[in-house]
């Protein structure tokens, strides 16, 4: 039945044609890097960090910043017109290198088909894991597969609304682990057996699905995607690590007084609350300490709401909230984008959290940025704790902190751009003691060969959670057709985990505590466009990890020894359209 409900699906998607381009795009769509760095070549930076942002905007803004331009260069320019270059197409289903805003404005229905089969040799061992939890660094080796096909449809109405469903097809992620790790179709190894025990077709999907607005102004959307706010690579407030977020945003943007730009981001996130059998008794059975009775009704929600100020065209500052809302239902007050959170006082069914980001531009092609964000500071009211001595209220100084620098030359059609990030997370940052009150986006993936239920909580912030240090040197490249992202990574990974008891008795826990997995790691990614269909990728990922472990048991990890470990993947990507 469940192959034959796919089959359907199969057939339908044959006789379809690409879509035109999807509204939103962000920085994890392919080559969005090169929007920053064209405006860093200008001596500016964008006027806000927060995604995803409709194409229509960002065109809107870089088209602006060039009304300062000579002819000559503005004829240059990317979007100094309606067409984008090659360099551009990047963006998802775009037909042409056209902007959907340069399409009539009657109301279209396209719908799209895309065809991504890989294969990867590589040393990894078989993972099984310890618990119902998957360990991050296995979760990303899988979410970095891509589905081997992709169909939907995207309806335009009138250019300023959008609608894009997104079926994704991917292998199992249990068959992944277990069983066949060298490609990402739906069998076992090439064994294309529709049998029961061969076949691995995942029926986790869809990954995105949206209804979004766009006008000069105001932007919302509604659905599933991905977000992210900061100018770091890897958010450590609101970060796109997860696959997707069930979430509802708007934006609003106006020049303003004083400074150049003023915008407003609300996003309001459902979490999926099921728990473990564990994790519900902790829920139903603890009660905290700054809280007068027990939350435990299956609801948790995270909103967001931040500030942009384009102070000038090359410095911009951002400010940002968290409120975590478990164990209880929100209501209005947890609703409203227009308060302080943290001043709600929510008591056992709040975790709040803040952030400040900044981009700087001090010379053209150079951008220095960071971004702080803040768990839990020292509440003045309680007592400093010593050892044998923490207050029963007592919650661990919890923050971290991402700097980096970049610097781009070039132009559209051959752009550089090389940069180093340095992160640091404390070990009890994002966690708590309530299971609902952790800063973790919890996806659940069920596969039937072998037959299991995987949780993988996602950090809303920084990718590897607390308890961890990571410097991070890349270089990427786009000239005419050929992509590069290639870099070094060293990332220092203590034993805390989001997963971790909440234990403010080791407040005095420094990072990277306890037993610490150290992994040096050279990566590079690779994509060559032959046409307007068809396109050639792979990837190179080698590391060598001292105390490699798979960190996804709440009782500890055992430590498996030092590892080489090397991952060569290879595919193509064809895609029909009309």
């Amino acid at each position: 039945m469940k192959f034959f409900f796919f089959l359907s699906f199969l057939t339908i998607s044959a006789i379809v044609v690409l879509a035109n381009s999807a509204t939103l795009i962000g920085p994890w769509d392919q080559n969005s890097w090169m929007m920053g760095a064209y405006l860093s070549m200008k001596g500016e930076v964008l006027p806000m960090e927060s995604w995803p942002l409709p194409e229509g905007f960002i065109k809107q803004y870089l088209s602006s910043t060039d009304q300062t331009s000579s002819p000559s260069t503005i004829s240059h320019t990317p979007f100094a017109s309606a067409s984008l270059p090659y360099a551009i197409r990047h963006v998802p289903y775009a037909i042409n290198g056209h902007m959907p805003f340069a399409m009539s404005p009657a109301t279209t229905t396209n719908f799209f088909i895309r065809f991504s089969p890989e294969i990867s040799a590589n040393n990894w061992p078989v993972y099984i894991p310890s618990s119902s939890y998957i360990d991050l660094t296995q979760a990303y080796r899988y979410d970095s597969l891509k589905p081997w096909m992709v169909f939907g449809y995207q309806t335009n109405i009138g250019n300023k609304l959008y609608f894009l469903i997104r079926m994704d097809l991917r292998k199992e992620i249990a068959n992944f682990f277990e069983k066949d790790d060298h490609d990402n179709l739906p069998f076992t190894g090439l064994n294309f057996s529709l049998s029961p025990s061969e076949e691995a077709f995942d029926f986790n999907f869809p990954d995105e699905g949206y209804a979004s607005y766009y006008s000069k102004n105001f932007f919302f959307n509604f659905g599933r995607s991905k977000l992210s706010w900061g100018p770091m690579t890897h958010g450590l407030t609101l970060s796109d690590n997860s696959p997707y977020y069930d979430e509802g945003s708007f934006i609003y943007t106006t020049p303003a007084d004083f400074i150049k730009r003023f915008s407003f981001t609300y996003n309001a996130i459902s979490v999926n609350p099921i728990l473990t059998q564990a994790e519900y008794y902790e829920q139903s059975h603890y009660l905290d300490p700054m809280a007068d009775r027990i939350y435990d009704e299956p609801s948790k929600y995270l909103f967001a709401h931040r500030i942009d100020f384009l102070v000038t065209n090359n410095f911009r500052i951002g400010l940002g909230e968290l409120d975590l809302v478990g164990g209880k239902f929100p209501d209005l007050t947890d609703f409203n984008p227009f308060i302080i959170w943290h001043n709600v006082y929510g008591r056992g069914y709040s975790n709040s959290f803040g952030s400040l980001d900044f981009s700087y531009v001090p010379v053209k092609s150079l951008q220095l940025y960071g971004e702080f964000a803040l768990d839990q500071d020292q509440n003045p009211v309680t007592p400093e704790p010593t050892p044998g001595n923490v207050p029963a209220d007592y919650k661990p100084v919890a923050y971290g902190y991402g700097i980096g620098a970049k610097y781009s030359w070039g132009d559209w059609n051959d752009m550089s751009q090389m940069g180093v990030e340095y992160y640091y997370t404390l070990p009890w940052m994002y966690n708590r003691w309530e299971p609902y009150l952790k800063f973790t986006n919890r996806i659940m993936r069920l596969s039937n060969n072998p037959a299991s239920i995987f949780y993988t909580d996602y950090p809303f912030g920084y990718m590897y959670g607390p308890d961890a240090q990571t410097l991070n040197i890349f270089f990427r490249k786009h000239i005419d057709n050929i992509d590069i992202d290639s870099g070094f990574m060293w990332l220092r990974k203590g034993s805390n985990t989001t997963l971790t008891p909440y234990n403010p008795d080791e407040y005095y826990l420094v990072t990277p505590s306890g037993t610490v997995e150290d992994t040096k790691d050279l990566y590079t990614k690779v994509s060559f466009s032959i046409s307007e269909n068809l396109s050639l990728f792979g990837s190179m990922d080698l590391r060598y990890v001292k105390n490699f472990m798979n960190q996804d048991n709440p009782l500890g990890n055992a430590v498996l020894g030092n590892a080489w470990l090397y991952d060569f993947s290879f595919g193509f990507q064809y895609s029909y359209n009309d």
